[in-house]
């Protein structure tokens, strides 16, 4: 009779083990299904840099699913000349966007600053498109999903890089470098 009642409660007690486990398993496996639908059911909010001769738009483009609202993209801020007397900063401000349908494109519209004080030309907005910049430059996006989730996607604009795809004929080609860094939530 003893050892019936210890053999039940040895299976009693991995019965209550599996079932922790399951139950652990199960917990992760919810979380991990609420955290893909939230990436699936985001707004991802990408640029184009529209170029060509002698015309430079820069677009957001939204390819995810979801509406995104209140896009902003932060100042690109450059530093112009050789020598401390030189040196004019330069400042390319966005204007925000209200909001950018799924699958929808919005060009932006942009004013400049040199030295803190409004210029009148638009010569300078050019110089973060990938073709044309002359050292690695960072633009922010920032943007809400439909709850008022905050997110930024950073983008990173290198100069381009000369290959040869054909040594033997010495024929370069320019490569854009432009890395988009992924998205992430904005804790601020």
């Amino acid at each position: 009779m003893e050892i019936a009642v210890w053999i039940q409660t040895l299976v009693l007690l991995i019965t209550g083990v599996f079932v922790c486990w399951y139950t652990i398993e199960t917990a992760g496996l919810r979380h991990e299904m609420v955290r893909q639908n939230q990436i699936i059911l985001r707004p991802v909010v990408v640029p184009i840099f529209d170029d060509g001769p002698g015309r430079y738009v820069f677009k957001l483009q939204n390819v995810g699913t979801a509406c995104a609202f209140n896009l902003r993209v932060q100042p690109i801020k450059q530093v112009f000349g050789e020598g401390s007397t030189l040196q004019v900063t330069h400042e390319t401000r966005f204007v925000p966007i209200d909001y950018l349908a799924p699958g929808h494109t919005k060009e932006l519209e942009s004013s400049e600053f040199s030295d803190g004080k409004p210029a009148n030309a638009q010569v300078l907005q050019n110089k973060f498109f990938p073709r044309r910049v002359k050292s690695p430059i960072t633009i922010m996006i920032e943007f809400e999903d439909v709850e008022g989730g905050g997110y930024e996607h950073p983008i990173t604009v290198g100069p381009p890089t000369r290959i040869h795809p054909s040594p033997a004929l010495q024929v370069s080609a320019a490569v854009k470098n432009v890395r988009l860094r992924g998205i992430r939530r904005r804790t601020r």
